[in-house]
């Protein structure tokens, strides 16, 4: 009988991941062929760059062009390209795939946190509809390593509290964690140091805890052993990161004037020296998203399962007691992560990092988020008598059918719905390279963002140099030439940007989508 059953249980883990890894693979192939493959954005050229320079070079701090943040991501790259003989360039452009080997990951790690399979599919699914999440994972970013080191380091730690009281087992875990953060810090210092700051909030919740629980029960559940460990673990990751900055890896210092300015931002914005940039939310709303309340739309559903994984983490801190290591080392991370994202609202308010901090924090308190969620609403449609279980079936599938269509229509930032684009034209693409060939040392706008200099950085390579100054942004009053696409000016209409005159130019360019003006000559010198 066991031996059927645990047939049975491997069946159906077997059509659970099955499931998974083909909604994982309509995600991914929905990204590859929304625009027909022309997807190019900043971050996936700042670090398909230092790839490629890798590669000439043999050096990982390539001396034209790196990545500021680590090393790890460019240098995959470049051992990917070698191995495959595709260039980085080709496998930038599909590494949309890579979801596939994370919801694997997230499955696997999520089962071994849950203990249920069901519930570790289901939290799987809820993390893959949010958009804030996929955006980053699907684009040519570093974070779909960073963001899979994490769940390691999650399953590897949960691993390790397992084999407490066996010695070789825990030295192989322990090992493996520690190999992993290095990896993770090498990948990208500032998400990694978020991470750890995460852990040793979670110790430091942890030991208030454990005390309140010892007062008010005298029976703690959370063993003392475990906070010990997440504070050795805080404790190492912060050695790992100041080693990986000073001796390591020179270009990452850059992170340590960011904290100081963000102490300076935040100093100034509570003592009254700075106004807080409250404004600069609604005004990205204004420009980046058809309408607020489209964005309203699109994230609705993302918030509905946020909201629900608060509902349940301040239940479970009702019943504390009642949960094993496991569901404490998810409470508690999630509510480290809650204050990191409280505290990157602050610095946003500051003007810190862009003041997209928040954004970019969102995506690992996601990874707690999603389990949370998935935990509250298995168990309560358990709970549910029959006739109730069906009206609970219909508003899930309304949820998830909403989160579905949201998620592939922001994530893709598709132009139905958004302004800020990442995907462009050949005709574009090839106006740029033209421009660039004929015209020399000259001042050219050419975008209301720096996209387009961002898609001919890209494909132009690593040894690529201008002798042209590009200019994006505000419109130029004095650039002598201009270079508008259709897109441009559609883009611009609908975020209600400006583009330059063209009265007092003459048109030199044009092939079809993309037309090029120069400025007409005040002088008889004047070319």
């Amino acid at each position: 009988m066991s031996m059927q059953r645990t047939g049975k249980d491997n069946s159906s883990t077997l059509t659970l991941l099955t499931l998974l890894l083909a909604f994982a693979s309509l995600l991914a192939l929905y990204w590859l062929i929304r625009y027909g493959g022309p997807i190019v954005d900043g971050d996936g050229t700042r670090l398909t760059l230092p790839a490629e320079g890798i590669i000439v070079e043999g050096n990982l701090i390539p001396k034209l062009h790196s990545y500021n943040s680590g090393y790890e991501y460019p240098a995959l790259l470049a051992l990917l390209s070698q191995l495959s003989g595709s260039s980085v360039r080709l496998i930038q452009l599909n590494s949309a795939v890579w979801i596939l080997v994370l919801s694997l990951v997230a499955f696997v790690v999520y089962r071994e946190l849950l203990e249920n399979d069901r519930i570790a599919l289901l939290a799987v699914v809820i993390l893959l509809l949010l958009p804030d999440f996929l955006f980053y994972i699907l684009r040519g970013s570093h974070e779909k390593i960073t963001w899979f080191f994490a769940l390691l380091l999650l399953y590897l730690l949960s691993r390790s509290y397992r084999s407490i009281h066996d010695l070789p087992r825990l030295i192989i875990y322990t090992c493996l964690f520690y190999l992993v953060l290095g990896a993770m810090v090498a990948n990208n210092t500032f998400f990694a140091s978020t991470f750890i700051a995460a852990l040793g909030l979670s110790f430091a919740g942890g030991i208030l805890l454990r005390r309140w629980s010892h007062f008010r029960d005298r029976r703690p559940d959370l063993n003392k052993k475990y906070l010990q460990r997440m504070f050795l673990i805080s404790l190492a990751g912060l050695v790992a990161v100041f080693a990986f900055i000073a001796f390591i890896y020179p270009p990452a210092e850059n992170y340590l004037r960011e904290l100081s300015n963000a102490a300076d931002r935040i100093s100034s914005l509570f003592f009254g020296a700075e106004p807080a940039r409250v404004q600069s939310g609604y005004r990205y709303l204004q420009t980046a998203w058809r309408s607020p309340w489209i964005y309203s739309v699109l994230s609705g559903a993302q918030w509905i399962f946020v909201l629900i994984s608060l509902v349940a983490w301040l239940l479970q801190g009702l019943r504390l007691p009642k949960l094993n290591y496991k569901r404490w080392l998810v409470w508690l991370m999630y509510g480290g992560f809650l204050f990191i994202l409280g505290l990157a609202y602050i610095l946003d308010l500051a003007g810190f990092m862009n003041e997209n901090l928040r954004m970019r924090v969102f995506t690992p308190f996601t990874l707690f988020v999603s389990p949370l969620a998935a935990v509250f609403i298995y168990h309560i449609f358990q709970d549910l008598g029959l006739g109730w279980r069906k009206i609970a079936i219909l508003l899930l599938l309304i949820l998830f059918s909403w989160a579905a269509v949201a998620t592939s229509l922001k994530a893709t930032i598709d132009p139905i719905v958004g302004n800020i684009w990442i995907f462009y034209s050949p005709p574009e693409l090839n106006s740029m390279e033209w421009v660039d060939e004929h015209v020399t040392n000259q001042r050219i706008w050419v975008d209301i963002y720096p996209h387009q200099v961002d898609v001919l950085t890209f494909w132009k390579g690593y040894n690529w140099t201008s002798t042209n100054t590009y200019e994006d942004r505000r419109p130029s009053l004095t650039a002598p030439y201009i270079l508008i696409s259709r897109l441009t000016r559609l883009q611009a209409n609908r975020s209600t940007l400006s583009t330059p005159s063209t009265a007092q130019h003459n048109q030199v360019y044009h092939n079809g989508d993309v037309r090029l003006f120069q400025r007409r000559p005040q002088t008889p010198y004047q070319r």
